[in-house]
């Protein structure tokens, strides 16, 4: 298994160019009662819930809509000019907007607390808070191990702070490389970090030396980390790094590219966007196949959709099935191993992928063996049971929405011992943080038919 991230006391801190103004109230760990009711009655119209809740948060020209998930009610419209991005930030609870000052906390009103054996749940209003990482042209965030990494593209700033700690900046410290579009990674005591012409991977430790670097990946771009391995992309196959090595897995046709990757912790096989004998550019509507990774064997199998996709049909399921949503209007669900298709359920009408990559176009987010997909043409949001193909859930939406992310209202720490929630859902021992990546049954919300 991958080491915690530790090293991060030496970085030197270097928050001046971070707003400081007051900061949302961010997740405190402690087992007293006393201490979890205070901190409860610190946020603003805490409400407290008999299970965790999972929120949704839809990007559209001009604002952020935050949903429940359970009912697809709008519990927040917060208006926000520009072309924004949403990233989630690792705690459960808490999103990164990309604006035009930096990556912004979106304080998303749902999270859970520890308390001895088992953890209380509150949800309270969604708001966009004042605390905003300084970012020229913010790009990635990369949240694992506890630690979230935001990438600033226009200087080559990354901020890194404990996840625990995003809305407060608490222990937040910057990396400075040269400015390009990149991703930095935390892994083991070091940072993965893109190289500036984006042809390999530098190996950074937190005082900002290079001890290492993997070349020979054009164009790289994507990460995502399995158990022991950091898997990134490149147009004519993958770059890993496992323990303390580079190695190539590549393409099985010339020039096939992979910029868009999604692990998930039940399976060894990375899901990537494949575009076999990439040039350059390429018609989102004319690529029609994916690529399985398989971190493992270093063997990656091409699996063709017959349909498109685009960079915001790809996601995993609970039990690892690689997840397409395809412009035939059908959720493909793969299975990883063999690439054999399992389902393919109709959820919405087909649709043709947009040239330019900013415009609206179907998105998929997959939680709690539910696929929340929307329908931005016809202001339409779906929940889509990944195992039966059943529509439990269908609502209109407010806006013509872009980008789709959401929370589980889980960001604890969780340390030694087995915890159990009221319902005796067993938690993952030893896990530094509860996301959704989890496999968390504790809702049976009523499910309504279309």
């Amino acid at each position: 298994m991958r080491k915690s991230l530790v090293a991060l006391a030496p970085l030197v801190l270097l928050l001046a160019s971070c707003s400081t103004a007051a900061p949302a109230q961010s997740e405190n760990t402690g087992s007293s009662h006393g201490e979890h009711a205070e901190h409860a009655q610190s946020d603003s119209n805490a409400q407290e819930q008999a299970a965790a809740q999972t929120r949704l948060a839809m990007t559209y020209d001009g604002g952020i809509l935050v949903l429940n998930a359970e009912n697809f009610d709008v519990i927040a419209d917060i208006p926000l000019e520009g072309f924004n991005r949403l990233n989630p930030a690792g705690d459960g609870r808490h999103a990164m907007v990309s604006t035009s000052e930096g990556f912004q906390v979106l304080d998303m009103g749902t999270w859970a607390q520890a308390h001895g054996d088992h953890f209380h749940y509150y949800t309270a209003e969604p708001k966009l808070t004042d605390v905003v990482y300084s970012a020229s042209e913010p790009g990635h965030v990369v949240a694992d191990e506890g630690i979230a990494t935001l990438f600033s593209d226009g200087t080559g700033q990354i901020h890194i702070v404990p996840t625990d700690d995003v809305a407060t900046m608490a222990g937040a410290t910057e990396l400075k490389v040269e400015a390009h579009h990149g991703v930095a990674v935390p892994f083991e005591e070091n940072f993965l970090v893109t190289t500036p012409d984006r042809q390999g991977v530098a190996v950074m430790t937190p005082q900002g030396e290079s001890v290492a670097e993997g070349k020979n990946c054009p164009d790289v771009h994507g990460e995502a980390v399995v158990d022991d391995t950091v898997v990134f992309g490149c147009s004519d196959g993958a770059l890993l790094y496992h323990e303390g090595a580079f190695s190539k897995v590549t393409s099985p046709d010339e020039n096939g590219r992979m910029g868009t990757l999604v692990a998930s912790p039940e399976s060894d096989v990375v899901l990537s966007n494949y575009t076999p004998g990439y040039a350059g550019d390429a018609n989102e509507n004319e690529i029609t196949q994916v690529a399985l990774i398989d971190v493992e064997s270093k063997q990656v199998k091409p699996v063709d959709l017959g349909t498109g996709y685009s960079f915001r049909s790809l996601a995993r399921g609970d039990n690892g099935e690689a997840i397409v949503l395809g412009a035939d209007g059908k959720l493909h669900v793969l299975d990883p191993e063999s690439g054999s298709e399992i389902a393919a359920h109709q959820v919405i009408d087909a649709w043709e992928v947009p040239a330019e990559w900013q415009k609206p176009r179907p998105a998929v987010f997959v939680a709690d063996g539910t696929a929340y997909v929307t329908d931005p043409a016809e202001k339409k949001l779906y929940a889509v049971d990944i195992e039966t193909g059943e529509v439990w859930l269908a609502g209109d939406l407010p806006q013509e929405v872009n980008e789709l992310t959401g929370v589980t209202g889980f960001g604890v720490s969780v340390e030694e011992t087995d915890h159990h929630d009221h319902e005796g859902t067993i938690m993952r021992k030893g896990m530094t943080m509860i996301t959704q990546k989890v496999v968390m049954n504790m809702r049976t919300p009523t499910r309504l038919t279309s």
